[in-house]
């Protein structure tokens, strides 16, 4: 075939693609590819690793990726690198995709300038560097990346690379909302809210937030939760607020955990309240443990409960108001039933709450092994919390292949602990995971 009429059975592929027609798009892209044609080849790629209309298999795809980024394909080179620095289909290895990126970022492919503006942004696969990352940022927002436009607005709010400038950084978060981007509609009515590089404007956050938490971003819905729970742009409405809050929590927000149980606590629901302070807790929260240790104190009905100066909390007491009577029964029932993994979860849970610890992770890990999705979850940040990361990530991995929404955003976090790249990574490490989980302060 010549040049023609390859171009038009990649065409006939691309139609039947966008159509989720995709065995026919696998017929026409695999009969192009097989001639050479470079855009056939990254798509057939894009359906292996993608797994559209084909087993997923990423072995396929990067060989398909490679033929098309050796003719010069810039969304194959792309993919390549992406491919190379998930390690999905070879061995993984930031230096090789620093280059296939820099090949496409250099022929103008704004992803690949974005996705190499992260890497000199975190230092992987290059020396660290954050004016780099700023340079290659602006050249892929100025396209119209959202993603970019969105990291470029963070650089001018934290100072990184560019003089600090929040004016600047509304500028860039505004283009990226415009264009539908969650996370930078919720930054933006974030920065409503606080009157940072623009007037505070309740309404202006409120609605801005409500378009970002209409898309599930959990920052945003942890805004309008606030927003609502005081009144603040938008008529007073506490339920509707800790309903927002909920959401987000479900959605992994600690700091919605911690709000949503101080407002349950204030409103004397001391169970649902506990239960969101442990579900901080278990993601690492020092004040979460704290609270559930003060709260106790305060129940109705608690001998600790008490303004005499020479009575003290027995060490441990963690939440006191645990019903015992409760986790007796529960004990029997265990006992009675044998291995029953919702039981020992269920158990793990009351432990918890008690600060047993040692009693709580041995009922998690026989929970777990019995391949209860949660147990492992929690079994996997515990071991997190310890720095044993090669248990943590298995133990979250399994819970993730098991449906655990949670589950996706720990191993992420994990694996960048695995995976040093220079003697101090772990510290770098840990500023990324603390600079995403306050990229504003305020958010």
């Amino acid at each position: 075939m010549d040049e023609v009429e390859l171009k038009e059975l990649y065409d006939r592929g691309d139609r039947a693609f966008n159509a989720r027609i995709y065995p026919e798009a696998l017929r026409y892209f695999r009969e192009c590819a097989e001639q050479g044609y470079a855009k056939a080849q990254g798509a057939l790629g894009a359906m292996y690793a993608q797994g559209r209309g084909v087993e997923r298999d990423d072995a396929t795809a990067v060989e398909w990726f490679r033929r098309a980024a050796e003719q010069g394909d810039a969304k194959a080179q792309t993919a390549l690198g992406i491919m190379y620095a998930e390690g999905r289909g070879v061995e993984r290895d930031d230096a090789k995709a620093v280059e296939w990126c820099r090949r496409a970022a250099e022929q103008g492919d704004a992803k690949a300038q974005c996705n190499l503006g992260n890497m000199y942004f975190r230092g992987q696969g290059v020396e660290r560097n954050d004016a780099k990352a700023v340079e290659w940022y602006r050249r892929a927002a100025e396209q119209g990346n959202a993603k970019a436009q969105c990291n470029l607005g963070n650089m001018y709010f934290r100072g990184r690379g560019v003089e600090r400038n929040d004016a600047k950084a509304v500028e860039w978060y505004r283009r990226a909302a415009e264009q539908g981007d969650a996370y930078a509609q919720g930054t933006l009515g974030i920065m409503y809210a606080n009157g940072r590089g623009v007037e505070r404007n309740g309404a202006a956050a409120v609605e801005w937030c409500r378009r970002a938490a209409e898309q599930g971003n959990a920052n945003a819905l942890r805004i309008l939760g606030i927003l609502y729970l005081r009144g603040l742009g938008v008529k007073q409405n506490v339920r509707f607020g800790i309903r927002c809050l909920l959401k987000a929590a479900q959605r992994g927000d600690e700091q919605a955990m911690l709000i949503l149980a101080h407002t349950l606590e204030s409103r004397e629901n001391y169970a649902e309240a506990a239960k969101f302070y442990l579900m901080a807790a278990l993601k690492g929260s020092d004040p979460a443990w704290d609270a559930l240790s003060a709260m106790s104190r305060r129940m109705p009905g608690n001998p600790l409960n008490s303004k005499r100066k020479d009575i003290k909390p027995r060490e441990g007491a963690g939440v006191s108001h645990v019903d015992r009577d409760k986790v007796a029964l529960m004990e029997r029932n265990l006992r009675d039933a044998g291995d029953c993994p919702v039981l020992q979860f269920s158990l793990a849970l009351q432990y918890l709450l008690m600060r047993d610890g040692e009693r709580a992770e041995a009922l998690l890990r026989r929970a777990a092994e019995a391949e209860h999705p949660e147990a492992q979850y929690f079994l996997g940040l515990i071991c997190e919390d310890r720095q044993e990361w090669e248990e943590a990530r298995e133990w979250i991995q399994r819970a993730e292949g098991q449906g655990v929404r949670e589950a996706t955003r720990a191993l992420n976090r994990v694996q960048g602990f695995l995976e040093p790249r220079s003697a101090d990574s772990a510290a770098l490490m840990r500023q990324i995971r603390m600079d995403g989980a306050s990229s504003l302060g305020e958010s």
